[in-house]
């Protein structure tokens, strides 16, 4: 039928319980691992499929768009980042918000739909549907690393040199990924059975994208509403974290990291749990 027919796909059978430990689930998620890395290849082909540059779009769509924010920011409305530094700090600044909210919004916005554009696989009794979510993750990861490197390029030869603060990108995304994960398992559970599901993403994230400090710093924020957003938002945790290890040259806030994993990964086994429940009923409504 396709090109994965011969992968050999480990499936827990129905009457097995759900794990709910996190590493028992990523345990299981490795053992696709070699799924997981075709469908992702297959993902970040297919956004480029047929243009004559090919994979080269994804640098130049992240070098255009850095243009464009530093132009209509930086020359046209001249504006500064928290009321200092360079046009072009506003504009590094803006771009960083954005590669975190593109990592978010690139696999979440699309989660609705992975299932049910895929009715073959939803057939397969062995194949783990599980992995798709994961697939458009790992490509829009992919995607925005693109955009990383155009980031970490400007840094180091337009501001300032690269620290060794750096390292601590990893911990800071690490929480991004599962969080993503799980939202995106949950969206696509509930898109199989409410297809309306997809429209209301788009809205909400929309949302999402101006309530971020992405545009604006968080200082910005009046003080009561800072904690709020915080608390409530985990991506302006992402943002203000990527910031500070890739433009300020600083380590992250130690204090916000044990409660954001642990929300982050609440949601992950959440999601998990919530969609492996539920595809059982996947094929009746396909």
């Amino acid at each position: 039928m396709d090109t994965y027919s011969d992968v050999v796909v480990h499936s827990a059978e129905s009457h097995q319980s759900i794990p709910l430990n996190p590493w028992v689930i990523g345990r299981q998620l490795w053992q696709q691992r070699q799924l997981l890395r075709q469908l992702t290849n297959r993902t970040v082909q297919q956004r480029f499929r047929g243009s004559v540059l090919g994979l080269l779009w994804a640098i130049l769509n992240p070098v255009f768009m850095l243009l464009v924010y530093t132009f209509v920011f930086g020359v046209i409305l001249k504006v500064k980042w928290n009321g200092q530094g360079s046009h072009f700090v506003f504009a590094m600044n803006l771009y960083c918000g954005l590669i975190v909210y593109g990592i978010f919004s690139e696999s979440v916005g699309t989660a609705a739909t992975q299932v049910i554009s895929n009715p073959s696989y939803v057939k397969k009794i062995l194949f783990p549907l599980e992995i798709l979510p994961l697939a458009a993750l790992g490509g829009a990861i992919i995607f925005n690393l693109f955009s990383l490197a155009i980031l970490l390029f400007c840094t180091q030869f337009f501001m300032h040199p690269l620290s060794i603060h750096l390292a601590a990108l990893p911990i800071v995304w690490l929480p991004l990924f599962l969080f993503s994960a799980g939202l995106s398992w949950i969206l696509a559970a509930m898109g199989v059975f409410l297809r309306d599901i997809g429209q209301l993403i788009i809205i909400v994230l929309q949302f999402v994208f101006y309530l971020c400090p992405i545009v604006y710093p968080l200082s910005a924020v009046p003080g009561p509403m800072q904690r709020w957003d915080l608390l409530l938002n985990p991506l302006a945790v992402f943002v203000e974290e990527s910031r500070r290890v890739l433009l300020q040259r600083s380590w992250p806030v130690w204090s916000w990291l044990p409660l954001n994993y642990a929300v982050c990964t609440v949601v992950f086994i959440f999601g998990y749990y919530a969609f492996m429940k539920t595809k059982r009923g996947f094929a009746d409504v396909i």
